[in-house]
């Protein structure tokens, strides 16, 4: 069977550089590279154009390999708990262009080919308003901003998928990530912040409930277990129009 070509977005953050290295380790994938060096995450109106840009050119690439098969893996975004409701429907709009772009490339391929799509998206934002133990058949309760943005981008995947057919997707509910590649720009990542504030001998300051507790995920073993659901999920379908699952890693 020939390997499923796949393109990763947010590549060069945490999540992304595992899920190439676990990629890279399975014979099932074979990365495709965009010819933009680096997206413009931070301005949305010139961000859609490039991401069109990069989709046509990964149509073209499905098309001239004549693969059967065609991957993609959301791992980017900018947001954070913490950030603005402005930003968030930025990168909900610019969450929404890509899928409007991969729904013309699809149905430009025609009905041959299968596609996969996975959206990284947060436990800790989608479930923060449940009690207890949380399960994947735990209904979301987002309280913040950033998790009602997390639960539209499903939502919006969700609604994609129904009207392609040879569709299928996965939904990431990560939290609480830690590794290599952690942006130490943004205002999340207790780990990296720790490590920081030990080499500049800095204090931290963390204010939580008392009773608050955080398992936390390395992302090489949160790349390796979404590939390989992906892999399954890919090689699951044939025949069947549309798959869907969840992953979810709750605190």
């Amino acid at each position: 069977m020939l390997p499923t070509l796949t393109w990763i977005l947010g590549r060069g953050g945490l999540l992304g550089t595992h899920l190439a290295r676990a990629c890279k380790a399975e014979q099932h994938f074979s990365l495709w590279e965009s010819r933009i060096p680096r997206f413009s995450w931070e301005e949305p109106a010139r961000l859609h154009g490039e991401l069109r840009r990069a989709v046509a050119d990964f149509g073209r690439a499905i098309q001239l390999q004549n693969a059967p098969r065609w991957m993609a893996m959301w791992a980017a975004g900018r947001s954070s708990m913490r950030t603005g409701e402005d930003l968030l429907a930025e990168e909900v709009g610019t969450w929404s262009s890509l899928l409007h772009a991969l729904r013309e490339m699809q149905e430009s391929l025609g009905e041959g080919r299968r596609g996969t799509l996975f959206l990284s998206s947060s436990a800790g934002g989608v479930y923060a308003g449940n009690n207890g133990e949380i399960t994947e058949t735990t209904p979301p309760a987002p309280l913040s901003p950033y998790g009602h943005a997390k639960l539209r981008q499903e939502r919006l995947l969700e609604e994609w998928a129904q009207t392609l057919p040879n569709i299928s997707f996965l939904i990431g509910r990560l939290t609480n990530l830690y590794g290599e590649e952690q942006n130490l720009r943004k205002p999340q990542g207790i780990i990296s912040h720790l490590v920081r504030c030990l080499l500049h001998h800095l204090p931290i300051h963390i204010a939580v409930p008392l009773d608050t507790i955080r398992d936390y995920l390395y992302g090489g073993d949160a790349a390796r277990a979404i590939v390989r659901c992906l892999a399954m999920l890919d090689a699951g379908t044939h025949g069947v129009a549309q798959g869907l699952g969840k992953i979810s890693a709750a605190e």
